[in-house]
């Protein structure tokens, strides 16, 4: 069950938050700010993985991220910031994916799940 910082840190984004989901289903004796903490991760790691970004480790530098990666990046953080006045547009959706992402299923689903974050803001 224990993990110290440093196997956390090298855990796909995906890896992570299904152990972090699975320590927050547990019995553990959370203070009340360290369960807040643990939900305010996991959220975070959902919203790494609603918008394709599950592939990625915490260790991931930014200068080593893809075009589309690192457009990814800035959409999730648009979207949790909830603008009510910005435009995407999506030109050659499929530029810039991991090759497990590179199907038009899955496309299709990460721009169902913008929608999602779009509609849950009120824009």
């Amino acid at each position: 069950m224990g993990k110290h910082v440093g196997e956390l840190c090298n855990m796909t984004i995906a890896d992570l938050s299904k152990f972090m989901d699975s320590l927050l289903h547990k019995e553990l004796d959370f203070t009340s700010q360290g369960r807040k903490i643990a939900e305010r991760l996991a959220k975070q790691l959902h919203l790494f993985l609603d918008v394709g970004l599950s592939h990625l480790t915490v260790l991931r530098s930014i200068p080593s991220l893809s075009g589309g990666e690192l457009q990814r990046l800035y959409l999730m953080f648009h979207l949790q910031s909830q603008f009510d006045s910005l435009l995407y547009v999506f030109d050659e959706p499929s530029a810039g994916l991991h090759e497990s992402e590179n199907d038009s299923a899955r496309q299709v689903e990460i721009t169902h799940r913008f929608r999602k974050y779009r509609d849950r803001s009120g824009a």
